[in-house]
């Protein structure tokens, strides 16, 4: 069963699926009326093989990527 029928069937509002280009994306409301957000990765990008730095001023950090690093000391 579809994530917002099962939503629907319970009470909640689910928004329309919204695509990003790189995830999906489901909003709705909890009980307490807190926004959240469900989410899936696009199978056709996978933007840790195609990223881009667009900050004009990245910190060191950023520079490393997004593959997972070694902690240092090791």
């Amino acid at each position: 069963m579809k994530l917002s029928t099962r939503l629907e069937a319970a009470g909640y509002w689910a928004s329309e699926i919204i695509d990003h280009a790189f995830i999906y994306s489901l909003h709705s409301f909890d009980h307490n009326s807190i926004a959240i957000e469900f989410s899936s990765y696009s199978e056709e990008i996978d933007i840790r093989k195609n990223s881009t730095m667009i900050d004009r001023f990245p910190s060191a950090i950023a520079m490393e990527g997004s593959d997972p690093q070694p902690e240092s000391g090791q």
